[in-house]
């Protein structure tokens, strides 16, 4: 994932390795206090004594092997240029760079719009942030009534979501995502009438309230696509 271009100009590519969960590819991922420690060398193998860091948050250090600790929720550009070095193999002195990404999860904040299509049709579309290196479970769940009252009668595991709800009355549509930095649901109570949108127009409303989880989490099971159980 990274390559020569994301590298210094005319900059000769630093080996650089950065643990936890970097190694070649140095796109490191964590919770606060994410501390990372990265270790510089040249292509001979030698360290390079001479590299100086950015961090991405203000903060610099130097030497070849430098430790770090990212105190706040964010994505951080990691560079480390080492300058003028004389290489074992030509003696003449190189430039050399890496570049990378730091990206430090908070806790999923999932939110989504409710567009009516008429009837008993609604389409739901997905506002979270999309982040794949802090998210990696979805679900949509349907229930009858307002809140989270007994079985989940539709699911999905689709980005944005379309449900028809059985029939008129009131109905909850919960968006869950849950990642490293745990799991979070947001809801929003239907109250279909069967009616008809004003020339086809959408009315849409948001749904970011915080709800309480259902227990689908604890054992989620991966779903394609919208299904309804009979």
């Amino acid at each position: 994932m990274w390559s020569l271009l994301l590298a210094g100009a005319g900059a000769a590519e630093l080996d650089v390795v950065c643990r936890p969960d970097g190694e070649d590819e140095l796109l490191l991922v964590g919770l606060p206090p994410f501390e990372i420690r990265c270790t510089a060398s040249l292509p001979d193998g030698t360290l390079a004594d001479d590299t100086e860091w950015l961090f991405g948050d203000g903060t610099t250090g130097s030497g070849a092997a430098v430790a770090h600790v990212y105190e706040k929720v964010g994505r951080y550009p990691l560079a480390a240029f080492a300058s003028d070095v004389a290489t074992s193999d030509t003696g003449l002195p190189t430039d050399y760079a890496r570049r990378g990404q730091v990206t430090v999860c908070g806790e999923p904040r999932p939110r989504f719009e409710t567009h009516f299509r008429g009837g008993l049709m609604y389409r739901f579309t997905n506002l979270t942030p999309p982040d794949p290196g802090c998210l990696s479970e979805l679900r949509w769940d349907l229930f009858e009534g307002e809140g989270q009252q007994g079985e989940s009668l539709q699911t999905s595991t689709t980005w944005d979501a379309q449900v028809e709800v059985p029939e008129k009355g009131k109905w909850t549509m919960v968006l869950s995502i849950g990642g490293i930095g745990g799991v979070a649901a947001s809801a929003v109570t239907l109250d279909a009438d069967g009616g008809l949108t004003d020339a086809y127009a959408e009315s849409a409303f948001a749904g970011c309230n915080t709800a309480p989880l259902a227990p689908w989490w604890v054992a989620a099971v991966a779903l394609a696509g919208l299904r309804r159980r009979r």
